[in-house]
C-alpha cells in the first residue's frame, strides 16, 4: 500500500486496531460531507459580504456625484454678501 494512502487510512482508523472498520468508515463520510457544507455556506457568506461592499462603494459613489453636482448651484452670485465684507 501507498504511504500517502497508509496515512490518510491512519488518520480513519479511530481505535487503532490497524483496520477500518464500517463505523470508522461512517465516520470520515460524515465527517467529509459536514467540511463540504461548511464550504458551501462560507461561500455563500462571502458572496453575500461581497455584495453588500458593492452596495456601500455605489451608494457611496452617488452621494459623492450628488454633492457635487449640488455643490455647482451655489457659486459666488448665491453667496454674495453672506460671508466676506470689503
Amino acid at each position: 500500500m501507498p504511504s500517502s494512502l497508509e496515512d490518510v487510512m491512519k488518520e480513519w482508523d479511530l481505535d487503532r486496531s490497524g483496520s477500518v472498520s464500517v463505523v470508522e468508515l461512517s465516520a470520515a463520510a460524515s465527517a467529509h460531507k459536514k467540511v463540504k457544507e461548511e464550504g458551501r455556506i462560507m461561500k455563500r457568506i462571502i458572496l453575500g459580504l461581497a455584495a453588500v461592499i458593492l452596495l456601500l462603494l455605489t451608494g457611496t459613489f452617488i452621494l459623492s456625484y450628488l454633492a457635487v453636482d449640488m455643490s455647482k448651484e451655489f457659486g459666488p452670485t448665491t453667496l454674495k454678501g453672506l460671508g466676506s465684507r470689503r
